[in-house]
């Protein structure tokens, strides 16, 4: 948007500097004719005198305006790269908070699984317990429903025990099972 009006006054500088030189010009004159002081030949040095010091007139206001365009420019510059500073600083500090969110939510989760974990090894040995317990009443039940049984038919086969290993805390635990055969 600065660019294109820096583009448009310096495309219109000229005509308005040539203009207003003309008009200076022609008031020039007009006050030469009115003094009539100076013959002809003075008028014409002070005329080109008054033209080159319109023609300096004019660069230096051209230059004046390049100058000031460089600086409306660096100055919306600078407040550009102030802006994307302060941006960079506000996403930094975001970015900083919510990696502490995340490590925080991370370390909530994980103490809650370790005491989940915690919870389920404590109620692992009672569980299997009462398992035990359990398949011992089914197996003694049972073997007093078919011990009724065969009793009526005859002698009762074996019973075999055997003994399971299977791994715990202390890597041997044993676990008894009885077979009918």
């Amino acid at each position: 948007e600065m660019l294109t009006r820096h583009a448009l006054e310096k495309r219109r500088m000229p005509k308005i500097l040539k203009n207003e030189a003309k008009t200076r010009a022609q008031m020039f004159k007009q006050s030469l004719r009115l003094s009539n002081i100076g013959t002809p030949e003075d008028d014409k040095t002070k005329i080109k005198n008054f033209e080159e010091s319109e023609k300096k007139r004019i660069k230096s206001e051209q230059l004046r305006q390049e100058e000031k365009h460089k600086r409306q420019l660096k100055a919306l510059r600078d407040k550009n790269e102030a802006t994307v500073k302060e941006l960079e600083q506000l996403q930094a500090e975001k970015r900083k908070l919510l990696m502490e969110q995340e490590t925080q939510k991370i370390k909530e989760l994980d103490d809650q699984f370790s005491s989940d974990m915690n919870r389920w090894k404590a109620m692992l040995v009672p569980r299997k317990q009462a398992l035990e317990d359990h398949f011992q009443r089914e197996t003694e039940e049972q073997q007093s429903f078919y011990a009724d049984v065969i009793s009526k038919e005859g002698a009762m086969p074996p019973v075999r025990s055997s003994t399971v290993r299977s791994k715990g805390k202390d890597s041997t635990v044993n676990s008894r099972h009885s077979t009918i055969i």
